[in-house]
């Protein structure tokens, strides 16, 4: 779910800053560029696509957190 804040057109440049909520609830702010929008729905589709990354982002952090965290472990105990 997102919901535009504020939009900017700077020549050919589209931009939009956006609340994203995440599926865990959380908010993140972000700024997003579009260049050379041919439409609305160009604009729609770049906002909506950015926060599929930011949520597969927060997912793959959160992933590397935990395979680190089970790699210490190994060495700690020397598993590995």
């Amino acid at each position: 779910m997102y919901k535009i804040k504020s939009t900017k057109v700077e020549g050919v440049n589209f931009s939009a800053e956006v609340d994203y909520t995440l599926k865990d609830g959380s908010v993140i702010n972000a700024h997003v560029d579009i260049f050379s929008p041919a439409s609305k729905e160009d604009v729609i589709t770049a906002i909506a696509s950015r926060g599929e990354t930011e949520q597969k982002m927060i997912e793959a952090e959160a992933l590397n957190e935990q395979i680190k965290s089970e790699i210490d472990k190994d060495i700690a105990d020397k598993i590995l």
